[in-house]
């Protein structure tokens, strides 16, 4: 890759735009994710060509409370290839909702695995300070978006459905509290109907 080809896309990861909105608490029951933030129907975004210059760059960090939706700038149109066409966790539960919401707990995410649809979206709330624990910062990595680093009671979200940017199968969130590990979104196919992810 170019030096010029570098420039651009550490430009495009910059451009992105961090707007504050409401603070996402845990869901009341079960299964159920938090509502959309009003400005759910801004464009989506697209891939940004990956970069040295971009993946070592510090993470994004959000202001002492709140929340906040990440959006990236138009860049190269692409799918982001799944890290394979099965699930890794071993049970992987259906996302409800226009959103698909990932709880970062003491201990496991939660839910560790979920199948989404390609009209959906993520969202991640740091509550690694429930349950008696000491709240920890966390890092998050979600290709095509630039790193984010949440407090505890922090939340993102990463605006845009998931079929824009990810092709179909197995997608991994790394979040840094899990020594390497994060949770996995597992993206249907739309042309099969049947059989389990």
């Amino acid at each position: 890759m170019s030096s010029g080809s570098l420039s651009k896309a550490a430009a495009l990861a910059a451009a992105c735009v961090i707007a504050l909105a409401g603070c996402a608490g845990p869901p009341e029951q079960a299964g159920q994710g938090s509502s959309p933030p009003a400005s759910a129907g801004a464009p989506f975004p697209l891939p940004v060509p990956s970069s040295p210059a971009a993946q070592g760059a510090a993470p994004t960090s959000l202001p002492s409370s709140g929340s906040a939706i990440i959006t990236v700038q138009p860049g190269a149109h692409h799918l982001i290839p799944a890290t394979s066409d099965r699930i890794a966790a071993g049970v992987c539960g259906l996302a409800v909702g226009p959103v698909a919401v990932v709880f970062i707990n003491p201990d496991t995410p939660g839910p560790r695995c979920q199948t989404v649809t390609a009209s959906q979206s993520l969202e991640i709330v740091n509550h690694t300070g429930s349950f008696g624990f000491a709240g920890k910062t966390v890092t998050i990595r979600w290709a095509p978006y630039p790193t984010v680093s949440l407090d505890p009671g922090q939340a993102v979200m990463f605006s845009g459905e998931f079929g824009a940017y990810l092709a179909p199968g197995d997608h991994f969130v790394w979040i840094s509290v899990y020594a390497g590990g994060g949770t996995e979104v597992y993206l249907r196919d739309a042309t099969k109907t049947a059989g389990s992810p």
